[in-house]
């Protein structure tokens, strides 16, 4: 039994006492073996593309959707009564001053100045009636007169002969009634005399009235001819050959072709500026129609800001841009530079009499220009008022304000900010990072090229890297 146990011990606690003894010996040399120096990790640095920032003289750019107006528009009305016999143009048509448009049928206007002139021939003949009364009256007062005398002279004889008995006093009396009535004859025939000047009065004022009632149907008859007030074009056409129309029926709606303007609603946050350079100085715009390019200028904001309207209206007057051939020294071809002229209200050459009103139309208007300012590419943004420079190959934050945006002489739009907020010749970070942090190493792959190409429009930059020459 003892031998039993004894060849038990051996056969297990031999080989597990060797095992422990070999892992000891193992760990105990893995600690105490040297170690490896650490390779240092090497940061990574993402490649990007700066700009230089260069300051320069800048106008900025508003981006303005403007509707096509007329700074007034007429409605024909019919001045009479009578019936549509014909109409000269269709809605759209252009038509010249005083060109005639719509006809109305003559005939009720006609029959009324007839009759106008019936009673103005008649007030006439009453009046030379009265001249020839008044004529009668005088010479018939003489005969009146002496008839009088006639009769006074007979109650003179009568008077004498009762007193002698001869006469019988019935017959002085009849004499004497005689003499009464004959007075009043002669006193109404003076009185005639006397009044007509009074009556002369009346019927030339009946006459005059009437004179006017006959003007005024002479007028209503040239008026069933509705004509054009200035050159016009027919927005609206209202009646068609065969209506009937009454005074104050609208005929048609026209506008001068001639004198468009541009209505369009200015942003409230550039409005005091605005408003404090366009009177001094006029603010250019331009557009650009059918593939033509228009320049306007801003001539007078809007008296009223209708409810729920974010901002002012301001009204746009065309220019007319004409061409002038220059040639490039470099590329030896003939190109075009648009040249401002006085403004020619009568000119339908330049196609603008062909765009109708209420047409939705795309401005640029540009802002006097900002000095110490810089233009940058939308990509150099984070957020709205962020941008980073490069400072040891590392980036820099800096907090800046919009001063608007900039596309004259640069292939795509920039941005303006304030050269006072960034150090001068900083390079400026142009290339969006999604973790971009100031302290974040970056390496400089390739530097954009920021220079203005020479333009004879407004904001165009004043100062570049190569100033002396023209792109």
């Amino acid at each position: 039994m003892p031998t039993k146990r004894l060849n038990l011990v051996k056969t297990f606690l031999i080989p597990l006492l060797i095992l422990t003894l070999a892992i000891g010996a193992f760990i105990g040399l893995k600690n105490t073996r040297p170690e490896a120096p650490a390779k240092p990790v090497a940061s990574k640095r993402w490649p990007v593309e700066a700009i230089l920032a260069q300051s320069g003289s800048y106008a900025p750019e508003i981006q303005l959707l403007g509707r096509v107006e007329s700074p007034y528009q007429s409605t024909l009305t019919a001045a009479v009564t009578g019936y549509v016999s014909r109409v000269h143009a269709l809605e759209g048509d252009l038509l010249n001053s005083n060109q005639l448009l719509i006809e109305l049928s003559p005939e009720d206007s006609e029959i009324l100045l007839s009759q106008r002139q019936a009673e103005l021939d008649n007030l006439k003949a009453q009046i030379s009636s009265e001249r020839l009364q008044h004529q009668n009256n005088q010479a018939a007062l003489k005969q009146e007169q002496a008839l009088l005398k006639l009769t006074q002279g007979s109650v003179k004889r009568l008077t004498t002969l009762n007193k002698q008995g001869s006469a019988s006093q019935s017959a002085l009396e009849e004499a004497q009634q005689a003499v009464i009535r004959q007075q009043i004859n002669v006193l109404n025939r003076e009185l005639s005399i006397r009044n007509f000047s009074n009556r002369l009065a009346q019927l030339q004022a009946q006459l005059s009235r009437q004179q006017s009632l006959y003007d005024q149907a002479q007028l209503d008859l040239t008026r069933t001819q509705a004509r054009t007030p200035y050159n016009a074009r027919i927005s609206q056409l209202l009646v068609a050959p065969g209506d009937r129309v009454t005074p104050g029926t609208r005929l048609a709606r026209v506008y001068p072709y001639d004198q468009l303007e541009v209505r369009t609603q200015l942003p409230s946050h550039w409005l005091e500026q605005i408003q404090g350079r366009y009177r001094r100085a006029p603010l250019q715009a331009r557009t650009e129609i059918h593939g033509q390019s228009y320049q306007l200028e801003l001539d007078r904001l809007s008296g009223e800001i209708s409810k729920g309207q974010g901002g002012t209206d301001g009204l746009f007057r065309f220019l007319p841009v004409q061409s002038e051939t220059r040639v490039d020294p470099e590329k030896k071809l003939q190109q075009t530079t648009p040249v401002n002229r006085p403004l020619t209200l009568h000119n339908t050459s330049d196609g603008l009499h062909t765009l109708p009103i209420g047409q939705n139309i795309a401005l640029t208007l540009y802002l006097p220009a900002i000095d110490n300012s810089i233009a940058l590419p939308g990509s150099a943004f984070y957020g709205q008022d962020r941008i980073y420079s490069i400072v040891d190959d590392k980036l820099v934050s800096h907090q800046i304000k919009r001063l608007g945006t900039v596309s004259q002489g640069f292939d795509q739009p920039h941005i303006l900010i304030s050269a006072a907020d960034i150090p001068t010749n900083s390079q400026l970070l142009v290339t969006q990072l999604p973790n971009a942090i100031s302290g974040l190493s970056v390496r400089i792959s390739s530097q954009a090229n920021n220079n203005v190409q020479s333009s004879s429009g407004s904001g165009i930059k004043q100062n570049s890297a190569n100033s002396g020459e023209q792109e």
